[in-house]
């Protein structure tokens, strides 16, 4: 299990907001996808191990999770 959120938004969107290219917005999440961290899926991110996020995200101290 894991959380699951509304994710309507669209790669352009996000490349838009944040300045990244289009190819950087796609390649990011492919990787996380690739490595079990999130899945995509009919417009919901499940976000599949919320430890490992929070440790690439780098902000596991405020969540209290230990770093490896």
């Amino acid at each position: 299990s894991g959380s699951v959120m509304s994710f309507p938004l669209r790669q352009h969107h996000i490349a838009d907001g944040t300045a990244l290219t289009v190819v950087h917005v796609s390649k990011v999440p492919t990787e996380f996808r690739w490595q079990g961290v999130i899945d995509i899926e009919n417009r919901e991110l499940k976000i599949l191990d919320a430890e490992r996020l929070a440790r690439i995200a780098g902000i596991q101290k405020q969540l209290g999770i230990q770093p490896q």
